[in-house]
């Protein structure tokens, strides 16, 4: 396991845009593939009196990266495994960026939620 911190995984961000055409739509133009660290936490909370399990996950990215919440992260490779780069395929891991990402010093970090099924997000 890599010493914690250390960013060993790759994804890539996807800018928030405006498609062109008679209806625009939210379009995200996917950047270079730059390095990143994917961490998560599984937690417990009440909801409606029920006891519920919740996936907690976060993505840090260099200093200084351009990033809002407005944006997508796409994880390209994670534990040194190679993962979906193609954001547009099946099984890629393609993540929104939960409120304002936390920028520090020496990194920073996107609370994110993986975005499943066929949409955008």
């Amino acid at each position: 396991m890599a010493p914690k911190g250390q960013m060993i995984d790759r994804c890539k961000v996807g800018i928030s845009g405006t498609s062109s055409g008679r209806e625009p739509t939210t379009a995200y133009a996917y950047g270079s593939e730059i390095r990143c660290r994917y961490s998560e936490k599984t937690v417990t909370e009440i909801q409606d009196g029920s006891q519920v399990t919740l996936l907690k996950s976060w993505i840090r990215v260099p200093p200084g990266t351009t990033i809002s919440g407005s944006d997508r992260i796409l994880l390209t490779r994670r534990n040194h495994t190679v993962l979906q780069t193609d954001p547009d395929l099946a099984g890629a891991e393609k993540y929104r960026i939960m409120g304002r990402p936390n920028q520090t010093t020496v990194e920073t970090i996107c609370s994110v939620e993986l975005i499943t099924g066929g949409g955008t997000g």
